[in-house]
């Protein structure tokens, strides 16, 4: 069985002349949900490569990151965030990079003290 090869330049050259601003060449099969999902260089979630070495979940924590002594504006702006995160997810979006993207949701036994989130943590995660 011998594989069969076509030149594409002279149809893409065609393509491309035609192409108008902003317009896309792609076959039948694309995607555009599968295309927004593919890694993205320059996109810290996603382009492994933009951080030699990447931090640990306590690394961040550590740091200060998420901190869980927060001021009621602050809670809210969590909140509304994460809202987000989750609708992006319910709309096709991966769970790692929406809901899990929040390090609160990754650990939000931190926030037992903070009686707002961990109530609406525990709605989240009884969903």
């Amino acid at each position: 069985m011998q594989d069969q090869y076509h030149a594409l330049g002279p149809l893409l050259e065609k393509a491309r002349a035609e192409l108008p601003v902003g317009g896309l060449i792609h076959g039948e099969a694309f995607s555009l949900l599968e295309a927004m999902s593919a890694v993205e260089i320059g996109n810290a979630k996603m382009d492994s490569g933009m951080m030699a070495v990447p931090k640990s979940l306590d690394e961040l924590l550590a740091e200060g990151v998420a901190p869980v002594d927060l001021d009621m504006a602050s809670v809210l702006a969590v909140m509304d965030k994460l809202m987000a995160l989750e609708g992006t997810w319910h709309n096709g979006g991966a769970l790692a990079q929406t809901v899990f993207s929040c390090l609160y949701m990754l650990k939000p036994e931190r926030l037992s003290d903070e009686v707002v989130l961990s109530a609406f943590f525990l709605s989240l995660k009884e969903a």
